[in-house]
């Protein structure tokens, strides 16, 4: 549970039976795994955000006339939504959900995100003595910082991001020049189009540095996940409005910059948003959490819950 993303997914059908044997262990196993996030300080501060599984598993002590739920617990989220795309969605019986993985203030909804691209750039070029015979050689790793210090990356435009942080040489000794060097990174846009632009951009470019250079270039990319973007009239949101405004938050629905297990699952036809929990700064070292947010979050878990239901009920 302490790598794990906490999604509540919501069927319209309803529980008619839930016996005490089968809601007190769930509770208390929930508790139990929440507590041990909460005190292990070896866990990163967003981790201490899964704690919301006791609220999830204690939902379904209280659930004996509320919807069916279906809760999931996806792993390796952070680097590519490895958790969702092995999920077996034919397993659930969910059209729409609401994803605890998002940052901000609690009462922000992200109802769309960007698409990625993986991006990958294996440079080979020629070994040579570099205090004798620099000439004969052909330097990848120079080659490399060329493509990268030409290349278009950061804020593309409103809507699409580059980025190349990961980069690495074979060379292990001053006095040769370099022979092999790669490099990773990653492009992303809401629009397909734009995203599909870049990365054929990105390949003329890198083409026409190695060939200028004389070096040998490999490249490779994989699409990670697509864009989804989910109307502002859409029940999903009209859902969370109503149950914000029962607890006095203030509603708002937000695009965002970073993909999320949504993107797979809204791929699939079941439609999803992702929730803030009171995480902010996430991926640098002030990133820190609003408590009381976090807090407040869990009581949000359920009032979705709640308001879900009385919709059910109303049909």
């Amino acid at each position: 549970a302490a790598v794990a993303v906490c999604h509540v997914l919501i069927q319209d059908e309803y529980w008619h039976y839930l016996d005490v044997f089968y809601r007190f262990p769930i509770f208390f196993l929930g508790l139990l795994v929440g507590l041990y996030v909460w005190e292990d300080r070896r866990l990163g501060r967003r981790d201490l955000l899964f704690w919301t599984l006791w609220l999830a598993a204690g939902l379904c002590y209280l659930a004996a006339a509320l919807p069916r739920l279906e809760v999931l617990f996806t792993v390796g989220e952070e680097t590519g939504l490895y958790g969702a795309k092995a999920m077996d969605l034919s397993k659930l019986h969910a059209k729409m959900g609401y994803f605890f993985d998002s940052p901000g203030s609690v009462g922000r909804f992200v109802h769309g995100a960007p698409g990625l691209y993986q991006l990958n750039a294996e440079i080979t070029g020629r070994s040579a003595h570099a205090g004798n015979e620099p000439e004969k050689g052909v330097d990848a790793a120079r080659t490399m910082c060329l493509m990268l210090s030409t290349l278009r990356q950061g804020r593309l435009d409103p809507i699409s991001t580059a980025n190349f942080p990961i980069l690495r040489t074979g060379s292990t000794a001053r006095n040769v020049v370099c022979d092999f060097a790669s490099f990773q990174g990653e492009a992303r846009s809401r629009d397909v189009k734009r995203l599909e632009d870049y990365v054929a951009y990105f390949e003329t470019h890198c083409q026409k540095v190695a060939a200028a250079n004389g070096a040998g270039l490999k490249l490779s990319k994989v699409g990670n996940f697509r864009p989804f973007l989910v109307p502002l009239d859409d029940p999903i949101l009209a859902i969370a409005e109503t149950a914000c405004r029962g607890l006095n938050i203030k509603f708002r629905a937000e695009i965002g910059g970073g993909g999320m297990d949504a993107n797979i699952f809204s791929a699939q036809g079941i439609t999803c948003v992702g929730v803030a929990t009171g995480y902010t700064k996430n991926h640098t070292h002030s990133e820190q959490l609003v408590l009381e947010d976090f807090f407040l979050s869990g009581r949000l878990a359920a009032a979705l819950i709640e308001t879900y239901a009385q919709g059910c009920e109303s049909k």
